[in-house]
């Protein structure tokens, strides 16, 4: 079958990432500019290029051209797959069935966290003829071979739903596939020749991977524990290993871990690190780190590897916040971590949340205080949003049924504005979007935090890419605050 594999372009923003694998949060920030590979889509198109489809993947998010055209005059694909998420599941719908109508023929299908836990709702909208639930790429591969027979046997898919004359069918969900190594390599010759800005990246071109899928945690705000409930999988050491060789050898120069929970397996860790330092490998990296599942010689080890940073989700200065949310920490455990990546020189960023349950004046400017007492090398500030999937968005939607399917909060204001998020602070909501500008202005606008910024940058590609997210975030900061 003709396959296009698509990571839709919105039309009010140009840095869309739907994260599908997690799922707690979109990346593709405004505020930085930051763009990324996508890499579920990407997995998606290697999966069915290998099964013998023929595949186009497009990421309209850096090839609107390509994706404008294809909206207006349609393609002659048999079949359109796509990702979506809360914050985009009306534009892509909207988008998805003008692809469809333009075209013809096409059947069109989306996955991602949103359809995995509203199938119902994600196929009330009319541009969207099929939901696939949990991991993505084994459900589409039986999906479309069925298809392709032309017979009723997609109709018992496992991990699909799709309407019928009476309404919705939800299949069973798959059983999850506890072995990672299983999946092909996603092939980033199919990625587009572009330079996915990242203000953090310090060597180009970058590109990122994932090794591991679920998480130990049980955070109120994330999809995660629901999505993989009480199972995490990692891939195993010779496998990433084996990848990173490829990656080098296509000629990037470092690479994104986006796992959530990279440095909690020690033991595979470090396995990973002694090989590329007993190998000689050129290559650098960052990773998402759990607080608490690191340790001082571990985080020597990977500097010493080539991580250049670890991204760290710090969320609140407060701890009574901490503990409603699940977090399981204590304020000085991160204080230590953070102590000991200033120490070995290794660059940090911190996630920080606004507007949590319990949020007061107060532990705003306490977590303000406590991210300056941190000292990482770049912080992101969001207000708290309710996904669908999470505690979180199951308390609101009792108390606000009007919340519906989390959709209103789209990407023009996500994690920008609040959404709902009276229901958990008395601080109105055009204040806690002010606090927001605030916390950007008191983090990076100090003299301490600039001068430290400049010693980082080793070349001028890297001094580019600062001026232009700083540019971003002072504009950002400035208004309306």
């Amino acid at each position: 079958m003709k396959v296009l594999v698509l990571n839709p372009a919105s039309s009010s923003f140009k840095n869309v990432v739907r994260d599908q694998i997690f799922g707690c949060w979109c990346k593709g920030k405004e505020i930085g500019g930051m763009q990324m590979p996508p890499l579920s889509v990407l997995y998606v198109a290697t999966v069915l290029k290998e099964a013998g489809h023929e595949v186009e993947f497009l990421d309209g998010a850096v090839q609107r051209k390509r994706f404008l055209a294809i909206l207006e005059h349609g393609c002659d694909a048999d079949v359109v797959v796509a990702s979506t998420s809360t914050m985009t599941v009306n534009e892509d719908s909207d988008n998805l069935g003008k692809i469809r109508q333009n075209s013809g023929k096409c059947q069109t299908m989306v996955f991602g966290t949103h359809p995995t836990f509203l199938p119902h709702e994600t196929l009330t909208r009319d541009g969207i003829d099929f939901a696939i639930l949990g991991d993505p790429e084994d459900v589409v591969t039986e999906l479309l071979d069925k298809l392709a027979k032309g017979d009723e046997s997609w109709k018992s898919v496992q991990g699909t739903a799709f309407r019928n004359q009476h309404g919705v069918t939800v299949n069973d969900s798959r059983p999850i596939d506890r072995n990672l190594d299983h999946l092909p390599y996603p092939d980033r010759s199919m990625l587009p020749d572009h330079d996915y800005f990242n203000p953090v990246v310090k060597r180009y071109p970058y590109t990122v991977s994932v090794t591991s899928r679920g998480c130990v945690g049980e955070c109120t705000f994330c999809t995660v524990p629901r999505l993989y409930p009480n199972i995490i999988r990692q891939r195993s050491a010779e496998n990433i290993l084996s990848e990173i060789e490829l990656i080098l050898n296509q000629g990037y120069k470092e690479i994104f871990f986006r796992d959530e929970t990279f440095t909690i397996f020690k033991k595979r860790n470090e396995q990973i690190c002694r090989k590329i330092i007993d190998r000689g490998w050129d290559i650098g990296w960052i990773c998402n780190g759990r607080l608490g599942g690191v340790d001082k010689p571990m985080l020597a080890l990977m500097k010493q590897a080539g991580c250049l940073m670890v991204k760290f989700g710090v969320e609140s200065g407060d701890q009574d916040i901490l503990d409603n949310m699940k977090k399981e920490i204590k304020l000085d455990e991160v204080r230590q971590i953070f102590r000991w990546c200033n120490e070995l020189g290794l660059d940090t960023h911190a996630h920080v949340m606004l507007g949590n349950v319990g949020e007061t004046r107060e532990t705003i400017e306490r977590t303000i205080e406590f991210v300056k007492e941190l000292n990482p090398s770049n912080a992101a500030f969001g207000i708290l949003t309710p996904y669908p999937g999470t505690e979180l968005f199951d308390m609101v939607a009792k108390i606000r049924p009007e919340i519906k399917d989390g959709s209103r909060c789209d990407l023009k204001i996500l994690h920008t504005a609040s959404f709902f998020n009276d229901i958990f602070t008395n601080i109105p909501s055009n204040e806690l979007e002010k606090w927001m500008k605030i916390a950007y202005r008191r983090f990076y606008w100090r003299p301490s935090y600039l001068l430290k910024a400049l010693s980082r940058i080793s070349n001028v590609g890297e001094l580019k890419r600062a001026i232009k997210a700083g540019i971003k975030t002072i504009d950002f900061s400035l208004r309306g605050g």
